[in-house]
Protein backbone atom coordinates (compact mmCIF):
# COMPACT_ATOMS: atom_id res chain seq x y z
CA UNK A 1 0.00 0.00 0.00
CA UNK A 2 1.44 3.15 -0.96
CA UNK A 3 0.54 5.91 1.91
CA UNK A 4 1.76 9.64 1.42
CA UNK A 5 2.95 11.22 4.87
CA UNK A 6 3.91 14.74 4.67
CA UNK A 7 5.79 14.39 8.14
CA UNK A 8 8.38 12.31 8.98
CA UNK A 9 7.80 10.33 12.53
CA UNK A 10 4.76 8.55 13.99
CA UNK A 11 3.76 8.17 17.29
CA UNK A 12 1.69 4.69 17.93
CA UNK A 13 -0.06 4.21 20.73
CA UNK A 14 -0.89 0.09 22.14
CA UNK A 15 2.12 -0.43 19.60
CA UNK A 16 2.19 -3.48 21.57
CA UNK A 17 -0.22 -5.14 20.89
CA UNK A 18 -0.58 -7.32 17.83
CA UNK A 19 -2.22 -4.67 15.69
CA UNK A 20 0.27 -2.43 16.95
CA UNK A 21 2.99 -4.79 15.78
CA UNK A 22 1.67 -5.24 12.56
CA UNK A 23 1.55 -1.66 11.40
CA UNK A 24 5.12 -0.67 13.08
CA UNK A 25 6.70 -2.50 9.77
CA UNK A 26 4.42 -1.00 6.77
CA UNK A 27 4.60 2.92 8.33
CA UNK A 28 8.97 1.98 8.45
CA UNK A 29 8.04 0.52 5.04
CA UNK A 30 6.51 3.83 4.36
CA UNK A 31 9.25 5.95 5.40
CA UNK A 32 8.64 6.71 8.54
CA UNK A 33 10.36 6.93 11.96
CA UNK A 34 7.67 5.10 14.34
CA UNK A 35 7.44 5.62 18.09
CA UNK A 36 5.34 3.44 20.13
CA UNK A 37 3.82 2.97 23.31
CA UNK A 38 3.79 -0.56 25.73
CA UNK A 39 2.30 -0.83 29.41
CA UNK A 40 4.33 -3.51 30.20
CA UNK A 41 7.69 -5.13 30.22
CA UNK A 42 6.37 -8.18 27.96
CA UNK A 43 4.78 -5.33 25.61
CA UNK A 44 8.01 -3.32 25.77
CA UNK A 45 10.27 -7.16 25.08
CA UNK A 46 7.82 -7.27 22.00
CA UNK A 47 8.35 -3.69 20.82
CA UNK A 48 12.54 -4.28 21.37
CA UNK A 49 12.35 -6.57 18.36
CA UNK A 50 11.35 -4.07 15.73
CA UNK A 51 12.71 -0.28 17.57
CA UNK A 52 15.33 0.95 19.28
CA UNK A 53 14.66 1.43 22.80
CA UNK A 54 14.77 5.18 23.33
CA UNK A 55 11.98 4.93 20.46
CA UNK A 56 9.81 2.92 23.10
CA UNK A 57 7.33 4.48 25.69
CA UNK A 58 5.72 3.08 28.78
CA UNK A 59 2.53 4.15 28.68
CA UNK A 60 -0.21 3.30 30.48
CA UNK A 61 -3.25 4.29 28.38
CA UNK A 62 -6.76 3.60 31.07
CA UNK A 63 -4.21 5.91 33.65
CA UNK A 64 -5.14 9.42 33.47
CA UNK A 65 -1.59 9.98 35.37
CA UNK A 66 0.83 7.84 32.85
CA UNK A 67 -0.85 9.91 29.85
CA UNK A 68 -0.57 13.00 31.14
CA UNK A 69 3.03 11.70 32.03
CA UNK A 70 3.65 10.93 27.85
CA UNK A 71 1.75 14.75 27.30
CA UNK A 72 3.84 16.42 29.59
CA UNK A 73 7.38 14.85 27.41
CA UNK A 74 6.16 13.74 24.40
CA UNK A 75 8.48 12.49 21.70
CA UNK A 76 8.60 15.24 18.35
CA UNK A 77 6.55 12.95 16.26
CA UNK A 78 4.15 14.72 13.17
CA UNK A 79 1.84 11.96 13.62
Amino acid sequence: MKLTFQGRRALLLGGSCDLGLALIPLLDAEGLEVFATAASTPGRARLAALLPPERIYTVHLGEAASVSALAENPPLVDY
